[in-house]
């Protein structure tokens, strides 16, 4: 695989910047693809839906959000088991529907 060229990596702070990033596309100083965190990516389909999509596969990591809980606290195990009920289930699935809309993502059959 060949190595990312770090001078062409282009941050941006909201969901406006990035449509502009994209409307302006790497010819005029934007950009032609963006990689970022799914939840993020869906705030910003869920503005920008009829302009843009999501092209597959997707990778989902561990450790996104947090929940604070003082060290030793009966809740702990409460809590934790909870996160991964929904994580885990289709509430998860539903609470995204509910906030976000619902916006497939297209599984790409090229490698």
């Amino acid at each position: 695989m060949d190595e990312i060229d770090e001078s062409k990596l282009v941050i941006y702070e909201s969901s406006e910047e990035l449509d502009e990033l994209f409307s302006n596309n790497s010819l005029k100083g934007g950009i032609a693809t963006a990689f970022d965190e799914i939840p993020y990516i869906k705030l910003f389909l869920a503005k920008y839906c009829s302009k843009y999509t999501v092209v597959g596969p997707t990778y989902k990591f561990d450790g996104f959000g947090f929940v604070n809980i003082p060290k030793g606290s009966p809740l702990v195990a409460d809590v934790s088991r909870e996160v991964l009920n929904v994580t885990k289930g289709t509430k998860m699935l539903q609470l995204e529907k509910a906030w976000f809309g619902k916006h497939p993502i297209v599984q790409s059959s090229s490698s």
